[in-house]
């Protein structure tokens, strides 16, 4: 699905003399850019297309759009989520005991609160984590800037 004032993305035409299913001769990607260029993508093996334009990682990509910001770097679980998934747990087990007989309700809505606390307390590290790694990039932007002024270089963002 294309946000407003986007246009899908679209495959072009295997340009003349591309054969399909094999790369160029100079080991490009077949498909063109929305702008009509040849694409400088290099082909994934066995197909004359790189990643960006392959129909069978279209929907990996989009996905993986969506998670943007969600996971740590190289996919790895943000922090806090190793606690959470230990919380979730207990709380199972918990629950298990409640309906078992073994905990009374009253204490398990105690320990309940003390996870809805503990869970309150990780979304809030997270946000100042996310503000902290937010902070740094907008310094390393502003420094940039800053250099790239001082050598007389006009940069349009």
């Amino acid at each position: 699905m294309a946000g407003k004032g986007r246009q899908p993305s679209k495959i072009g035409p295997t340009p003349p003399g591309g054969p399909s299913g094999a790369p160029r001769p100079n080991g490009l990607c077949e498909a063109l850019t929305r702008a009509g260029a040849p694409c400088k993508g290099t082909p994934l093996p066995g197909l004359s297309v790189c990643i960006a334009h392959s129909k069978a990682h279209r929907e990996s990509l989009r996905e993986a759009g969506r998670k943007g910001g969600c996971l740590g770097g190289r996919g790895r679980a943000r922090k806090g989520s190793a606690e959470l998934r230990e919380l979730r747990v207990r709380l199972s087990a918990l629950s298990d005991g409640v309906e078992a007989g073994e905990v009374l309700p009253a204490v398990a809505h105690a320990a309940a609160a003390l996870a809805n606390a503990s869970i309150r307390a990780v979304e809030v590290e997270r946000k100042i984590h996310d503000a902290e790694e937010l902070a740094k990039r907008i310094e390393i932007l502003e420094d940039a800037e800053k250099a790239a002024s001082a050598s007389g270089v006009r940069r349009r963002w």
